[in-house]
Protein backbone atom coordinates (compact mmCIF):
# COMPACT_ATOMS: atom_id res chain seq x y z
CA UNK A 1 0.00 0.00 0.00
CA UNK A 2 2.94 2.39 1.05
CA UNK A 3 4.04 2.17 -3.33
CA UNK A 4 0.14 3.12 -3.88
CA UNK A 5 -0.02 6.21 -1.30
CA UNK A 6 3.52 6.90 -3.35
CA UNK A 7 1.85 7.38 -6.58
CA UNK A 8 -1.03 9.15 -5.41
CA UNK A 9 0.84 11.95 -3.90
CA UNK A 10 3.41 11.96 -7.27
CA UNK A 11 -0.16 12.19 -9.48
CA UNK A 12 -1.50 14.87 -6.92
CA UNK A 13 1.45 17.07 -7.05
CA UNK A 14 0.97 17.01 -11.15
CA UNK A 15 -2.35 17.84 -10.88
CA UNK A 16 -1.26 20.75 -8.39
CA UNK A 17 1.42 21.94 -10.85
CA UNK A 18 -1.36 22.29 -13.84
CA UNK A 19 -4.07 23.44 -11.95
CA UNK A 20 -1.76 26.33 -10.83
CA UNK A 21 -0.10 26.60 -14.24
CA UNK A 22 -3.86 27.37 -15.97
CA UNK A 23 -5.05 29.54 -13.30
CA UNK A 24 -1.79 31.80 -13.63
CA UNK A 25 -2.09 31.88 -17.53
CA UNK A 26 -5.95 32.51 -17.77
CA UNK A 27 -5.79 35.59 -15.45
CA UNK A 28 -2.63 36.72 -17.16
CA UNK A 29 -4.54 36.50 -20.73
CA UNK A 30 -7.94 37.66 -19.48
CA UNK A 31 -7.20 39.91 -16.42
CA UNK A 32 -3.96 41.78 -17.93
CA UNK A 33 -5.85 41.86 -21.51
CA UNK A 34 -2.57 40.04 -23.54
CA UNK A 35 -2.92 39.00 -26.84
CA UNK A 36 -6.03 40.89 -27.14
CA UNK A 37 -8.20 39.41 -30.31
CA UNK A 38 -10.57 41.52 -31.52
CA UNK A 39 -11.91 40.91 -35.18
CA UNK A 40 -11.93 44.12 -37.16
CA UNK A 41 -15.53 44.56 -38.79
CA UNK A 42 -14.81 44.85 -42.23
CA UNK A 43 -15.23 42.53 -45.46
CA UNK A 44 -13.04 40.49 -45.85
CA UNK A 45 -10.85 40.01 -48.99
CA UNK A 46 -11.94 36.87 -50.01
CA UNK A 47 -15.07 34.71 -50.29
CA UNK A 48 -15.88 32.02 -48.12
CA UNK A 49 -18.17 28.92 -48.65
CA UNK A 50 -19.63 26.61 -45.48
CA UNK A 51 -19.76 23.37 -45.34
CA UNK A 52 -22.67 21.70 -42.78
CA UNK A 53 -22.37 18.10 -41.79
CA UNK A 54 -25.75 17.30 -40.82
CA UNK A 55 -27.00 13.58 -38.71
CA UNK A 56 -30.23 13.73 -36.91
CA UNK A 57 -30.27 17.51 -35.63
CA UNK A 58 -33.88 17.49 -36.67
CA UNK A 59 -34.51 20.13 -33.66
CA UNK A 60 -31.73 22.25 -34.40
CA UNK A 61 -30.73 22.49 -37.97
CA UNK A 62 -33.04 25.47 -39.31
CA UNK A 63 -31.77 27.86 -36.31
CA UNK A 64 -27.83 26.54 -37.48
CA UNK A 65 -28.71 27.71 -41.21
CA UNK A 66 -30.29 30.40 -40.44
CA UNK A 67 -27.56 31.63 -38.24
CA UNK A 68 -25.36 31.20 -41.73
CA UNK A 69 -27.94 33.58 -43.65
CA UNK A 70 -27.80 35.77 -41.56
CA UNK A 71 -24.16 36.61 -41.07
CA UNK A 72 -23.01 39.96 -41.98
CA UNK A 73 -19.88 41.79 -43.95
CA UNK A 74 -19.07 38.53 -45.59
CA UNK A 75 -19.54 37.18 -49.13
CA UNK A 76 -20.89 33.16 -48.67
CA UNK A 77 -21.58 32.10 -52.74
CA UNK A 78 -22.29 28.70 -51.43
CA UNK A 79 -23.86 26.92 -48.55
CA UNK A 80 -23.34 22.66 -48.52
CA UNK A 81 -25.70 20.57 -46.56
CA UNK A 82 -24.19 16.95 -46.37
CA UNK A 83 -27.00 15.24 -45.56
CA UNK A 84 -25.19 11.97 -43.50
CA UNK A 85 -27.58 9.40 -43.00
CA UNK A 86 -30.45 11.37 -41.60
CA UNK A 87 -33.39 10.30 -40.03
CA UNK A 88 -36.66 11.33 -41.91
CA UNK A 89 -37.05 14.16 -39.60
CA UNK A 90 -33.72 15.82 -40.44
CA UNK A 91 -34.66 14.89 -44.02
CA UNK A 92 -37.52 16.81 -44.08
CA UNK A 93 -35.97 19.89 -42.14
CA UNK A 94 -33.24 19.66 -45.02
CA UNK A 95 -35.22 20.12 -47.78
CA UNK A 96 -37.40 22.74 -46.14
CA UNK A 97 -34.14 25.39 -45.56
CA UNK A 98 -33.32 24.60 -48.93
CA UNK A 99 -35.65 26.03 -50.78
CA UNK A 100 -35.12 29.39 -48.46
CA UNK A 101 -31.64 30.74 -50.83
CA UNK A 102 -30.65 29.65 -53.99
CA UNK A 103 -26.79 29.35 -52.56
CA UNK A 104 -27.86 26.43 -50.31
CA UNK A 105 -27.13 22.63 -52.18
CA UNK A 106 -27.76 19.16 -50.33
CA UNK A 107 -25.57 16.39 -50.71
CA UNK A 108 -27.19 12.74 -49.59
CA UNK A 109 -25.51 10.31 -48.43
CA UNK A 110 -27.19 7.04 -47.66
CA UNK A 111 -24.64 4.35 -47.14
CA UNK A 112 -25.84 3.29 -43.93
CA UNK A 113 -22.62 4.21 -41.97
CA UNK A 114 -22.53 8.08 -40.81
CA UNK A 115 -19.59 9.63 -40.36
CA UNK A 116 -18.71 13.10 -40.21
CA UNK A 117 -14.89 13.37 -41.14
CA UNK A 118 -15.68 11.52 -44.37
CA UNK A 119 -19.08 14.21 -45.15
CA UNK A 120 -16.35 16.95 -44.59
CA UNK A 121 -14.07 15.81 -47.11
CA UNK A 122 -17.56 15.02 -49.70
CA UNK A 123 -18.78 18.52 -48.75
CA UNK A 124 -15.46 20.42 -48.62
CA UNK A 125 -14.88 18.91 -52.47
CA UNK A 126 -17.97 20.24 -53.46
CA UNK A 127 -17.03 24.09 -52.95
CA UNK A 128 -14.97 26.32 -55.05
CA UNK A 129 -13.56 28.60 -52.59
CA UNK A 130 -10.75 28.80 -50.87
CA UNK A 131 -11.40 29.23 -48.03
CA UNK A 132 -14.19 26.75 -46.25
CA UNK A 133 -16.15 27.07 -42.92
CA UNK A 134 -17.50 24.05 -41.13
CA UNK A 135 -20.38 24.78 -38.64
CA UNK A 136 -21.90 21.69 -36.93
CA UNK A 137 -25.76 21.49 -37.31
CA UNK A 138 -26.22 21.78 -33.66
CA UNK A 139 -24.39 25.23 -33.87
CA UNK A 140 -25.39 28.89 -34.30
CA UNK A 141 -23.75 31.41 -35.32
CA UNK A 142 -23.59 34.69 -33.98
CA UNK A 143 -23.85 37.50 -37.34
CA UNK A 144 -20.20 38.28 -36.87
CA UNK A 145 -18.81 35.13 -36.34
CA UNK A 146 -17.68 34.11 -40.12
CA UNK A 147 -16.40 37.19 -40.81
CA UNK A 148 -14.61 38.96 -37.55
CA UNK A 149 -12.88 34.73 -37.64
CA UNK A 150 -12.23 34.78 -41.70
CA UNK A 151 -10.65 38.20 -41.03
CA UNK A 152 -8.44 37.27 -38.00
CA UNK A 153 -7.08 34.39 -39.96
CA UNK A 154 -6.41 36.25 -43.12
CA UNK A 155 -4.64 39.22 -41.27
CA UNK A 156 -2.15 36.42 -39.58
CA UNK A 157 -2.11 34.72 -42.81
CA UNK A 158 -2.37 30.95 -41.49
CA UNK A 159 -4.58 27.95 -42.29
CA UNK A 160 -6.83 27.30 -39.87
CA UNK A 161 -8.68 29.81 -37.33
CA UNK A 162 -11.58 29.81 -35.03
CA UNK A 163 -13.54 31.62 -31.81
CA UNK A 164 -14.67 30.25 -28.22
CA UNK A 165 -17.64 28.75 -28.70
CA UNK A 166 -19.92 28.29 -25.17
CA UNK A 167 -23.44 26.33 -24.88
CA UNK A 168 -26.30 27.29 -26.08
CA UNK A 169 -28.29 28.93 -22.98
CA UNK A 170 -30.51 26.76 -21.91
CA UNK A 171 -32.90 25.89 -18.45
CA UNK A 172 -32.06 22.90 -16.14
CA UNK A 173 -29.84 21.45 -13.99
CA UNK A 174 -28.27 18.27 -15.74
CA UNK A 175 -28.28 20.98 -18.98
CA UNK A 176 -26.26 23.21 -16.56
CA UNK A 177 -24.26 20.74 -15.26
CA UNK A 178 -22.96 19.21 -18.81
CA UNK A 179 -22.33 23.14 -20.20
CA UNK A 180 -19.59 23.59 -17.29
CA UNK A 181 -17.61 21.28 -19.06
CA UNK A 182 -17.22 22.98 -22.31
CA UNK A 183 -16.67 26.21 -20.46
CA UNK A 184 -13.88 25.00 -18.95
CA UNK A 185 -12.76 23.16 -21.93
CA UNK A 186 -13.07 26.51 -24.12
CA UNK A 187 -12.57 29.51 -21.95
CA UNK A 188 -9.56 27.61 -19.87
CA UNK A 189 -8.46 24.69 -21.54
CA UNK A 190 -8.20 26.18 -25.05
CA UNK A 191 -7.32 29.56 -24.26
CA UNK A 192 -4.37 28.93 -22.24
CA UNK A 193 -3.56 26.20 -24.92
CA UNK A 194 -3.37 28.99 -28.17
CA UNK A 195 -1.36 30.87 -25.58
CA UNK A 196 1.49 28.38 -26.41
CA UNK A 197 0.36 27.41 -30.27
CA UNK A 198 -1.46 24.70 -29.08
CA UNK A 199 -5.58 25.02 -29.64
CA UNK A 200 -7.66 22.22 -30.75
CA UNK A 201 -9.11 22.48 -34.01
CA UNK A 202 -13.00 22.62 -32.68
CA UNK A 203 -15.32 19.99 -34.90
CA UNK A 204 -17.98 22.76 -34.21
CA UNK A 205 -17.12 25.77 -36.02
CA UNK A 206 -13.88 26.72 -38.15
CA UNK A 207 -11.90 28.25 -40.87
CA UNK A 208 -9.87 26.69 -42.82
CA UNK A 209 -7.70 27.01 -46.42
CA UNK A 210 -9.30 23.88 -48.30
CA UNK A 211 -6.58 22.73 -49.78
CA UNK A 212 -4.54 22.07 -46.51
CA UNK A 213 -7.79 20.95 -44.42
CA UNK A 214 -8.08 18.29 -46.72
CA UNK A 215 -5.18 17.03 -46.17
CA UNK A 216 -6.00 16.40 -42.29
CA UNK A 217 -8.61 15.32 -42.77
CA UNK A 218 -8.23 12.16 -45.21
CA UNK A 219 -7.24 8.89 -44.21
CA UNK A 220 -8.34 10.13 -40.16
CA UNK A 221 -11.16 9.15 -37.94
CA UNK A 222 -11.77 12.00 -36.24
CA UNK A 223 -11.77 15.07 -37.81
CA UNK A 224 -10.74 17.40 -34.65
CA UNK A 225 -8.14 15.20 -33.00
CA UNK A 226 -6.05 14.10 -35.44
CA UNK A 227 -6.63 16.89 -37.62
CA UNK A 228 -4.76 19.14 -34.35
CA UNK A 229 -1.76 16.25 -34.32
CA UNK A 230 -0.97 16.57 -37.31
CA UNK A 231 -1.15 20.62 -37.70
CA UNK A 232 0.93 20.65 -34.99
CA UNK A 233 3.34 18.03 -36.02
CA UNK A 234 3.50 20.84 -39.57
CA UNK A 235 4.79 23.32 -37.35
CA UNK A 236 1.37 24.92 -37.71
CA UNK A 237 -1.03 26.02 -35.18
CA UNK A 238 -4.97 26.69 -35.07
CA UNK A 239 -5.42 30.70 -34.10
CA UNK A 240 -8.14 31.28 -31.86
CA UNK A 241 -10.27 34.59 -31.78
CA UNK A 242 -10.85 35.26 -27.89
CA UNK A 243 -14.24 36.22 -28.89
CA UNK A 244 -17.47 33.91 -28.25
CA UNK A 245 -19.21 34.15 -31.11
CA UNK A 246 -20.90 30.20 -31.57
CA UNK A 247 -23.08 28.81 -29.69
CA UNK A 248 -23.40 24.82 -29.48
CA UNK A 249 -26.39 22.62 -28.66
CA UNK A 250 -25.18 20.37 -25.72
CA UNK A 251 -26.79 17.10 -24.52
CA UNK A 252 -29.77 17.24 -22.32
CA UNK A 253 -29.69 14.49 -19.79
CA UNK A 254 -26.37 11.69 -18.90
CA UNK A 255 -27.75 9.28 -20.78
CA UNK A 256 -26.94 11.04 -24.21
CA UNK A 257 -24.11 13.16 -22.26
CA UNK A 258 -22.49 9.34 -21.73
CA UNK A 259 -22.94 7.66 -25.18
CA UNK A 260 -21.64 11.37 -26.62
CA UNK A 261 -18.47 10.38 -23.89
CA UNK A 262 -18.36 6.70 -25.19
CA UNK A 263 -17.59 7.84 -28.58
CA UNK A 264 -15.10 10.12 -27.88
CA UNK A 265 -13.03 8.41 -25.36
CA UNK A 266 -12.79 5.66 -28.14
CA UNK A 267 -11.48 8.30 -30.39
CA UNK A 268 -8.79 9.38 -27.55
CA UNK A 269 -7.77 5.58 -27.08
CA UNK A 270 -7.63 5.42 -31.11
CA UNK A 271 -5.43 8.19 -31.50
CA UNK A 272 -3.02 7.93 -28.96
CA UNK A 273 -0.19 6.60 -30.76
CA UNK A 274 -1.09 9.70 -33.16
CA UNK A 275 -0.53 11.90 -29.73
CA UNK A 276 2.32 10.58 -28.03
CA UNK A 277 4.10 10.55 -31.85
CA UNK A 278 3.05 14.55 -31.29
CA UNK A 279 5.04 14.82 -28.12
CA UNK A 280 8.02 13.18 -29.53
CA UNK A 281 7.87 15.46 -32.57
CA UNK A 282 6.85 19.49 -30.57
CA UNK A 283 8.86 21.32 -27.95
CA UNK A 284 9.24 20.69 -24.25
CA UNK A 285 6.86 23.70 -23.41
CA UNK A 286 4.68 22.55 -26.30
CA UNK A 287 4.76 18.38 -24.71
CA UNK A 288 3.81 20.17 -21.11
CA UNK A 289 0.55 22.01 -22.90
CA UNK A 290 -0.26 19.32 -25.14
CA UNK A 291 -0.13 16.74 -21.92
CA UNK A 292 -2.02 18.86 -20.22
CA UNK A 293 -5.17 18.43 -22.33
CA UNK A 294 -6.05 14.43 -21.77
CA UNK A 295 -4.87 15.41 -18.32
CA UNK A 296 -7.60 17.55 -17.18
CA UNK A 297 -10.12 16.65 -19.77
CA UNK A 298 -10.52 12.47 -19.04
CA UNK A 299 -7.20 11.46 -15.90
CA UNK A 300 -9.12 14.32 -13.73
CA UNK A 301 -12.28 12.87 -13.60
CA UNK A 302 -11.08 9.13 -13.50
CA UNK A 303 -8.79 10.68 -10.94
CA UNK A 304 -11.59 12.27 -8.58
CA UNK A 305 -13.97 8.85 -8.82
CA UNK A 306 -10.30 6.58 -7.79
CA UNK A 307 -9.70 8.93 -4.78
CA UNK A 308 -13.32 9.38 -3.61
CA UNK A 309 -13.66 5.39 -3.79
CA UNK A 310 -10.70 5.09 -2.24
CA UNK A 311 -11.20 7.28 0.50
CA UNK A 312 -14.38 5.03 1.51
CA UNK A 313 -11.73 2.42 2.18
CA UNK A 314 -9.01 4.71 3.22
CA UNK A 315 -10.03 7.48 5.43
CA UNK A 316 -6.73 9.51 5.40
CA UNK A 317 -7.24 9.60 1.04
CA UNK A 318 -10.11 12.16 1.81
CA UNK A 319 -7.89 15.30 1.94
CA UNK A 320 -5.87 14.22 -1.28
CA UNK A 321 -9.39 13.94 -2.97
CA UNK A 322 -10.36 17.49 -1.69
CA UNK A 323 -6.81 18.86 -2.81
CA UNK A 324 -8.23 17.76 -6.65
CA UNK A 325 -11.70 18.50 -6.37
CA UNK A 326 -10.64 22.15 -4.90
CA UNK A 327 -8.11 22.50 -7.33
CA UNK A 328 -10.87 21.44 -10.44
CA UNK A 329 -13.50 23.45 -8.80
CA UNK A 330 -11.19 26.57 -8.75
CA UNK A 331 -10.78 25.96 -12.50
CA UNK A 332 -14.18 25.12 -13.81
CA UNK A 333 -15.55 28.39 -11.89
CA UNK A 334 -13.02 30.77 -13.64
CA UNK A 335 -14.39 29.47 -16.48
CA UNK A 336 -17.33 30.99 -15.84
CA UNK A 337 -16.09 34.61 -14.49
CA UNK A 338 -13.53 34.80 -16.83
CA UNK A 339 -16.31 36.59 -19.63
CA UNK A 340 -18.12 39.40 -18.31
CA UNK A 341 -21.14 37.79 -18.91
CA UNK A 342 -23.33 35.75 -16.69
CA UNK A 343 -23.84 32.10 -18.19
CA UNK A 344 -24.91 30.11 -14.91
CA UNK A 345 -24.87 30.80 -11.58
CA UNK A 346 -26.72 27.66 -10.10
CA UNK A 347 -24.42 26.07 -6.99
CA UNK A 348 -26.64 23.12 -7.33
CA UNK A 349 -25.68 22.47 -11.15
CA UNK A 350 -22.53 22.90 -10.17
CA UNK A 351 -21.53 21.28 -7.23
CA UNK A 352 -23.07 17.90 -9.52
CA UNK A 353 -20.94 18.90 -12.02
CA UNK A 354 -18.04 18.34 -9.29
CA UNK A 355 -19.55 15.08 -7.77
CA UNK A 356 -21.55 13.44 -10.72
CA UNK A 357 -20.15 14.87 -13.93
CA UNK A 358 -16.90 12.18 -13.43
CA UNK A 359 -19.10 9.23 -12.75
CA UNK A 360 -20.33 9.96 -16.27
CA UNK A 361 -17.18 9.85 -17.86
CA UNK A 362 -15.92 7.02 -15.86
CA UNK A 363 -18.92 4.90 -16.91
CA UNK A 364 -18.04 5.85 -20.66
CA UNK A 365 -14.43 4.75 -19.90
CA UNK A 366 -15.85 1.50 -18.88
CA UNK A 367 -18.79 0.83 -21.70
CA UNK A 368 -15.89 2.14 -24.33
CA UNK A 369 -13.50 -0.05 -23.10
CA UNK A 370 -16.18 -3.17 -23.71
CA UNK A 371 -17.08 -1.77 -26.68
CA UNK A 372 -13.48 -2.25 -28.27
CA UNK A 373 -13.11 -5.71 -26.40
CA UNK A 374 -16.57 -6.84 -28.10
CA UNK A 375 -14.38 -5.72 -31.36
CA UNK A 376 -11.36 -7.31 -30.73
CA UNK A 377 -9.26 -4.25 -31.43
CA UNK A 378 -7.78 -1.33 -29.41
CA UNK A 379 -6.14 0.55 -32.11
CA UNK A 380 -7.97 -0.30 -34.67
CA UNK A 381 -9.27 0.65 -38.21
CA UNK A 382 -13.21 -0.13 -38.57
CA UNK A 383 -14.96 3.53 -39.40
CA UNK A 384 -17.86 1.51 -37.58
CA UNK A 385 -16.44 2.39 -34.47
CA UNK A 386 -17.14 5.81 -34.86
CA UNK A 387 -20.39 5.84 -36.64
CA UNK A 388 -22.48 9.06 -35.13
CA UNK A 389 -25.51 7.27 -34.11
Amino acid sequence: MEVIFIFISILNSIFVFYFALYFFYTLKIYLLAEESSKGPDKVPSKDISVVVPAHNVESVIEKSIQSVLDQENVRIPKIVIVDDNSNASTKNNIRKVKTWDKRIGIIKLSDGKPSKAKALLIGIKRTSTEFVALLDADTILDKKAISRTFNYLLDKKKSYATCLIDPVKQKGIIYQLICYDRLFRQRILQVVRNYFSCSNLPGCFGIFNKRTFIKTLENGFLEDLISTYRISTKGDEVLLLKQVLAYEHERTNLKTLIFQRIRWTIGNIHTSPFFYRTLLKVGFVKKVIFFSYPLLWYIIHYWLVFLLVMSVVYPSLISKYLIMAIGYSGLVLLSSVVIKEKIYGNPISFLLHIVVFPFCVVIALFMALYTLAEKRSFFFTKESLFARS
